[in-house]
Formats: C-alpha cells, structure tokens, sequence
C-alpha cells in the first residue's frame, strides 16, 4: 500500500510515541497526531488503527496484537539499505543527536530521529559518548518544552499556571510566540490576554498547562532575532533603549573576550600592551550586569555612568559582605 504524506506524517508520529515503550489508547496517538506539526489535524480510530495494522504487517513493528493500548515491546526502528559511506556519514550524525535523549524531550526527537532513519535507512549503533553538550535534565519545567512548541506551531493560546519566587500564584492566557533558552533556562514568551503585555515567563516556574478557547492573534511584525539582536539575556523593558557600551578589559583576561565575545556585535576600540576597549550597543539589564561582575577586577566600565556606578555598587555591597562573614567566623 503506497504511503502519501498524511499517512506518513501520522506513523512518524506514532513511532515517536511508542519508541518511549509506553503504552497509548487510539485515543492518545490521535491527539499526539492533532498537536504535532507534521500531520496537524485528528486522525479518525480507523487511520490509527489502519497505520498501527501497516506498521505490523510491513516492517514487523513489535506492537502486540488485538490490545486496546499500542505500545512496542522492545526497542525498534525502520531499516532499509544504503551505500556503506552513506550509512557510515548518517550513523555518526544519528548517533550525536541520540545524546540528547537524556532529556525529557525524547519523545519529540524521536520523530526527527525516525526522519533521519526513515528517510536516510540508518538507525545509529550505541556508542560512546565523545561530545557533550552542556545540559540539566532534571531542570524542572522541561517536560512543558514539547507541549508549549505544539501550542505556537498551531497557533493555540494557551492557559498557563505560574507561580513567581515570591510564591505568589497566578493564571495567565498567553498567545504563545517563540522559545527561548539562556543560561540552561528555557523562557515562554508571548502577549497576555488580559494586559496585552508581552511576557517571558520561565518554564521552571510554571505548574500546569491546559489549551484555551481564546482565539489566537498573531504577534504581527514581529522578529524573534531582531528582539534580541541588542540584548544579552531575556529581560527587556517596555519601551527600554539600547545604550553605547564601553568597557575596558585588563590582559591576558581581554584575550578571553576577544575569543569569546560577550555579543555578536562586540567592537575592539583600542588595544594597548595592559588591556583592551570593547564597545557594544546593548540593552542595560541584569545578564549584562552579570556578564560584567564574571571578569571581576579585569574589567572597566567606562560607558554608560548609571552602569558604571551601579557595578561599583555592587561590588562595594560584595566587599561587604565578605567583610561582615571575616569578622563574624573570627
């Protein structure tokens, strides 16, 4: 029976689902279906039932027969025959992406994973690790990443339970635009129903999330890149202006800036045998404070003065501090 897209974009999706070896009603695989970008719409019982009877019959897919719930009894993937580079080149690239699995993402990667084996006819062989990537899997609110991605590529607004560090509770309706991760810490950004007011909302302090019946509006001429083109970090002000930047950074520490720029749009002003200038155009916010104190007594705010003043304060209240902890263990 020849596969057209719906149908292929349906056992991708199911396969990402029973690859967790969980076990699934037709029920569950329809919603799955609904909510991921590669079908978008609800399949019938019938086509579940259709694509779960093909999956047995044409690749031998370890799903028990005549259960109610569709699970996989063992580890499987699609396997076809490519030339021995080809599978060599895509094994090794499969293989990388399979380190990501730690995370409570899987499911999601799944289906790219079985794109890459379906298409490419390679399932990657378990090997050790030999890159790592910086991650925290046990970061809570991770496990809404998926879910929250369903929402924005479908263009749903969704009801979300938050509760701040100051444990204050609320509930929000946000029309949910893009993702966004910083310092091992993901971010929903999107207008509030009620306010209109953008927000970023960190996932780790968000304890439910349930779809709402509010019709979802665009966030129009809207560029996610150029939002953050002129800041380090997620918080921005309404109305807020980026400032000119100055910095002056003692050596050998300014070799460590020069290779990795604190931004893209990091500028050397001058350069002499003790230290170097660097100027930038950015948002004044609390990630750039921070970005600053990491160079500790290397570094010299030069420009803007609020900002300079502001470091040196903090510092002073740090100098205090471990003044205070000194006399105190004496």
């Amino acid at each position: 029976m020849p596969i057209n897209k719906n149908m292929l974009g349906r056992l991708l999706v199911i396969h990402g689902k029973l690859s967790t070896r969980r076990s699934y009603s037709w029920s569950q695989l329809a919603d799955a279906c609904e909510l991921s970008p590669l079908v978008g719409t609800r399949p019938s019982k019938r086509s579940i039932q259709n694509d779960i009877a093909y999956l047995q019959r044409e690749f031998n897919a370890p799903i028990p027969k005549g259960q109610s719930a569709y699970r996989y009894e063992k580890p499987f993937s699609f396997l076809t025959v490519l030339d021995v580079d080809d599978v060599g080149l895509l094994s090794e690239a499969v293989a990388l992406l399979k380190q990501f699995k730690a995370l409570p993402q899987s499911e999601g990667l799944e289906e790219v994973l079985l794109k890459l084996e379906n298409k490419a006819g390679v399932a990657a062989e378990e090997m050790p690790n030999v890159v790592f990537f910086e991650q925290v899997p046990q970061l809570r609110g991770i496990n809404y990443l998926n879910e929250l991605y369903n929402y924005i590529r479908t263009e749903r607004c969704v009801e979300v339970s938050y509760r701040d560090f100051k444990q204050q509770y609320y509930q929000f309706v946000i029309h949910p635009s893009f993702l966004k991760e910083y310092n091992n810490r993901w971010y929903l950004y999107g207008r509030e129903e009620q306010t209109q007011e953008i927000m970023n909302l960190p996932l780790d302090r968000i304890e439910g999330l349930s779809a709402s019946d509010i019709t979802y509006r665009r966030w129009d001429n809207f560029d996610p890149e150029e939002w953050f083109d002129e800041m380090i970090g997620v918080t921005r002000l309404p109305e807020q202006k980026a400032e000119q930047i100055v910095l002056r950074v003692r050596k050998p520490r300014a070799y460590y800036v020069l290779t990795k720029p604190l931004h893209p749009h990091q500028i050397v002003e001058k350069e002499t045998e003790s230290s170097i200038v660097f100027s930038y155009r950015l948002l004044v916010n609390k990630e750039l404070e921070a970005k600053i104190l990491e160079l500790g007594a290397d570094v010299e705010v030069l420009e803007p003065a609020a900002l300079r003043n502001n470091i040196a304060e903090i510092a002073r209240q740090m100098a205090a501090v471990h003044t205070c902890e000194r006399i105190i263990t004496k």
